[in-house]
């Protein structure tokens, strides 16, 4: 049971369980990239062909993670060695989207990468699929050796890529204004892209992306696969890949990239299009009987964020950005809804840098059945607030305190979360006597681990959910948030509340009980910051600097002055 402050069976003697061999995650070239390698699965043939998965950038990686995964799970299974990667200044690996000479660093990635790919599987013919703008720097990469390629949405020039991911976020900031108000709308540095930044240097070079440049064929074969929205830009790639002798197929299928439009939490695997990519690779690329074995795995490049492995009952992920003092409690960052370990805009990353260039450990974590962590014995995946939930964040701090030895510090740590992380980090302090610190941003519901009750007005359930967390808490029943954070706060756990405007999770909870909350603002302990004109996610540029001014401002004051 969470709360006991004893280790859990997680890691008990302190160990920790070894990553499968077959799926891994490493760094790899002088950029310290992060990927993640699939060997094919064990037996008597395997696919004389390994495939490179290029992710898309920006707003598009954080919703194909999951697609993308699962790609790759299919085709290793089937015969394939897989290597999937983030591009420098994306996901994981080194780098922000404000460093110059993105699109030539990009370009560069996708030939470090199928090198990578050729030396650490052993074959010599590589297939490259890549996802909107990852198929656009796959196609103009101009990789060596690379046999078969897809495109899936490609755009045929990164011109557009800027026009429709800044015309996005406009459309967005339109919708918003129905309902906050405020905040800065232009920035000198650059155009706002739904969370991200695009340079202007980043403008002027996607320009040159363009697939009329191309003078000699990517590859021998192409199968470029759209939903129908984006077909001018493919016929124009099929006509010009054509013209320089790849034989191409075109596929069309309703709701191939329906994924990347939904919210995380309701998105749908488009397997129709993972099918499709499958089937493709795998005829042109028959299996064949193993005859010489793989070469052994490269030892990788090093880098202060380390992929961690926790968990005794099934395997969970995150990655740990190592602090420079063994004094300062560690920050776990769990889940915001179901987008994995990066954040929502890979604010976690970029919270998570910041946090642990002061000294603090920071462990960026995927709860069960998100990101790369499976599900639980429950089989089920992309769940808001994973049924082990609790379970996985007190493995996730036993994993760090075993790490830290007797002399570490790692007793006492600090929850931090947006929106259903939000959550997870102020229920953890009221259960977790080894929580001494919570950052909760936005939280959605607090209490209630359903957020289809919430979603859908089944506000009974969220009293009831409410005061039942508030009697185990021992607090008033008729006031159930505002006094369970009272108490959380008043047995020493540090509390930090950042909510943006009408968020609906706080908002609720000021209409219910706003005398109450209203009280708690004088309370050593506590600090509420209300943020207008942003959104749930904070998806302006300024708003995420500004939380992560606030929250770095707190932790500066509470722990390094």
């Amino acid at each position: 049971m969470v709360g006991s402050g004893a280790p859990s069976r997680a890691l008990a003697a302190g160990a920790e369980p070894p990553a499968p061999r077959l799926s891994a995650p490493f760094r790899f070239g002088p950029r310290s990239l992060f990927g993640w390698y699939d060997a094919p699965q064990p037996g008597g043939q395997r696919r004389p062909c390994a495939v490179l998965l290029c992710n898309p950038t920006g707003d598009d990686a954080v919703r194909a993670h999951r697609p993308l995964r699962h790609l790759a799970a299919r085709l290793a299974a089937s015969g394939f060695a897989v290597l999937r990667f983030d591009f420098h200044g994306t996901g994981d690996s080194p780098g922000d989207e404000r460093q110059p000479d993105r699109v030539s660093t990009w370009l560069e990635d996708v030939r470090l990468a199928v090198t990578e790919l050729r030396a650490r599987s052993g074959e010599e013919t590589i297939a490259v699929v890549g996802l909107r703008l990852g198929g656009t720097l796959a196609m103009l990469a101009e990789a060596e050796g690379v046999e078969s390629l897809v495109l899936w949405g490609p755009y045929a020039r990164g011109a557009a890529y800027h026009a429709e991911s800044t015309r996005l976020y406009k459309m967005h900031r339109m919708l918003e204004r129905q309902s906050f108000s405020g905040g800065p709308k232009a920035r000198a540095d650059g155009e706002e892209a739904f969370g991200f930044l695009l340079t202007h240097a980043t403008i002027a070079s996607l320009r040159t992306l363009d697939v009329a440049s191309l003078e000699r064929p990517p590859a021998s074969r192409a199968l470029i696969v759209g939903d129908g929205s984006g077909a001018p830009a493919e016929q124009e790639i099929v006509d010009k890949l054509g013209a320089l002798g790849v034989a191409v197929e075109r596929r069309v299928l309703a709701g191939s990239r329906q994924f990347l439009l939904e919210v995380p939490h309701k998105s749908r695997l488009p397997d129709d299009a993972l099918d499709a990519i499958l089937g493709w690779l795998s005829d042109a690329h028959p299996l064949q009987p193993v005859t010489r074995a793989p070469p052994p795995p490269s030892p990788g490049a090093s880098s202060r964020e380390e992929p961690i492995f926790f968990g005794i009952r099934h395997r969970l992920f995150g990655i740990l950005h190592e602090g420079t003092s063994r004094e300062l409690p560690p920050i776990l960052l769990t889940s915001a809804g179901t987008v994995h370990r990066i954040g929502p805009h890979r604010f976690y990353v970029s919270l998570a840098r910041r946090w642990a260039s002061l000294g603090f450990p920071v462990l960026r974590v995927d709860l069960s059945g998100i990101g790369d962590t499976p599900a639980a014995d429950d089989g089920v995946e992309n769940v808001t607030y994973p049924r082990d939930g609790y379970e996985d964040l007190s493995a996730a701090m036993d994993r760090l305190s075993a790490r830290a030895g007797p002399e570490g510090s790692a007793s006492r740590f600090i929850l931090a979360g947006l929106c259903s992380g939000g959550d997870f980090a102020f229920q953890m302090g009221m259960r977790d006597p080894r929580v001494v610190g919570a950052l909760i941003l936005n939280p959605r519901t607090f209490c209630v681990n359903d957020l289809a009750a919430v979603e859908t007005g089944n506000f009974a359930s969220v009293l009831a959910a409410a005061d039942g967390v508030a009697s185990r808490a021992g607090a008033d029943v008729e006031a159930p948030v505002p006094e369970s954070l009272r108490r959380m706060v008043g047995r020493g756990v540090d509390t930090l509340l950042v909510v943006s405007e009408k968020d609906p999770g706080v908002d609720y909870v000021d209409t219910q009980w706003g005398d109450a909350m209203r009280a708690l603002q004088g309370l050593p302990g506590f600090r509420r910051e209300d943020i207008p004109g942003t959104d749930h996610n904070f998806t302006s540029l300024w708003s995420q600097e500004t939380v992560s001014d606030l929250c770095t401002e707190h932790l500066t004051r509470r722990y390094l002055t």
